[in-house]
């Protein structure tokens, strides 16, 4: 999801902002690290239950919004995710400030940021990962017509079954911290010990987060048969392996969302797909860091997820030189076959021999100085491959 699109929807709640207003004043340094006390525990305990909840509002709001554009109750989802349109969102994020107040005096040495970041961290992960499936022109994925009534219904149910895993990636989350914070043999001391509970959401010890994650392919099999996904879900999962992407999406994001209220940096890259191929950046990675010693134009490629016979994957291009204005081409050799249309932020020109030509489209065509694009398809392939003999107009990238 775009940082500017993110972040304009965290602006837009009135009472959000208050959050931001009072969490200076709120809380006092926080101590060293070492074993939390009591009320420490009672602070981090009930603020991560907030998390849940605000997540939960945000993860309704969006799907209400969305069927409300279907039904031309709103003109736009987008905005009415925005606006907060029901003002349920508003109501939870007030009550972080609340509890807040009321059970932390000041801030813990780790699992509780504090509220604003709380808050942050629940809506921008949770939009983010609508972003993640729906695309970034969410409008553009409203289901109209005489397909209206299956395809919304469609839509809701597979928002409903990645909020529920989102929720329950919490929870797994939630028991490994409570039980580890009051261990009388290995208790957690350390934000480092805190982050190794988003293990959890990986090895997954009660079998809890797979019985959900089968709900999205009951779902894709069920009421979403014979929907045109590509229209409805034109995100990073639009291809094969529908369910395995939207789980590992839904991995990425809530551990993203963890380490940033409770102030720890799990890696959450290997935790989404058990490899360490950028598929999910983690926090403090989300830019085009580091920077290479000289100015350039560099172009990462990633797997977003992956499957027997075939895959998702990333181009990242991101520009450490001078200001693109005038348009940019971007070629490259793949031995394996990219299948259907490519999306993001390039069309596909030409292809031939294996030699693939893309070029800008729409807005893409200004790419300022340190910022990025993505361009990101489906390939089928039996074998491992990486793009060679890339060039960026013309030059070597």
């Amino acid at each position: 999801m775009p940082l500017a699109t993110c972040y304009a929807a965290v602006r837009r709640h009135l009472v959000f902002m208050l959050a931001i207003a009072l969490g200076a004043s709120l809380f006092s340094t926080p101590p060293a690290s070492a074993a939390l006390g009591k009320d420490d525990m009672k602070c981090v305990a009930k603020m991560t239950k907030q998390v849940r909840t605000v997540a939960k509002a945000q993860n309704k709001e969006a799907a209400n919004c969305l069927q409300n554009a279907a039904k031309g109750k709103v003109a736009s989802a987008r905005d009415c995710i925005d606006n907060d349109a029901s003002g349920k969102l508003g109501i939870q994020t007030a009550k972080t400030n609340l509890f807040a107040g009321a059970f932390c005096g000041s801030l813990p040495a780790y699992g509780f940021a504090g509220a604003t970041e709380l808050n942050t961290a629940a809506i921008s992960e949770e939009l983010a990962l609508v972003d993640d499936i729906l695309g970034d022109d969410l409008d553009a994925a409203i289901v109209s017509g005489a397909t209206q009534i299956r395809g919304t219904k469609c839509q809701k149910s597979i928002m409903k079954a990645w909020g529920k895993l989102s929720q329950t990636g919490i929870k797994l989350y939630e028991k490994c911290q409570k039980l580890g914070l009051k261990s009388a043999t290995n208790p957690i001391e350390s934000a480092a010990g805190l982050a190794a509970c988003v293990d959890e959401l990986a090895t997954d010890p009660s079998g809890k987060f797979a019985k959900l994650a089968s709900k999205i392919d009951k779902a894709v099999s069920g009421v979403c048969a014979d929907q045109d996904f590509g229209a409805m879900f034109p995100g990073e999962c639009l291809g094969n392996g529908f369910s395995d992407c939207v789980t590992e999406r839904v991995l990425c994001r809530t551990c993203r969302m963890i380490g940033q209220f409770a102030g720890t940096e799990p890696d959450c890259d290997a935790i989404d797909d058990a490899a360490a191929n950028e598929s999910c950046e983690n926090l403090g990675d989300s830019g085009p860091d580091p920077e290479p010693e000289t100015d350039a134009l560099v172009v990462r490629f990633s797997k977003t997820s992956e499957w027997v016979g075939g895959y998702n994957a990333r181009l990242r291009v991101i520009n450490y030189s001078a200001p693109i204005t005038s348009g940019w081409t971007l070629e490259f050799d793949l031995d394996d076959a990219i299948d259907g249309t490519p999306w993001g932020g390039g069309i596909l020109d030409s292809y031939a021999d294996g030699h693939y030509a893309f070029s800008n489209s729409g807005s893409a065509t200004f790419l300022p100085t340190e910022t990025w694009l993505d361009i990101h398809f489906t390939a089928f392939s039996t074998d491992t491959f990486e793009p060679s003999a890339c060039e960026f107009n013309g030059s070597a990238c």
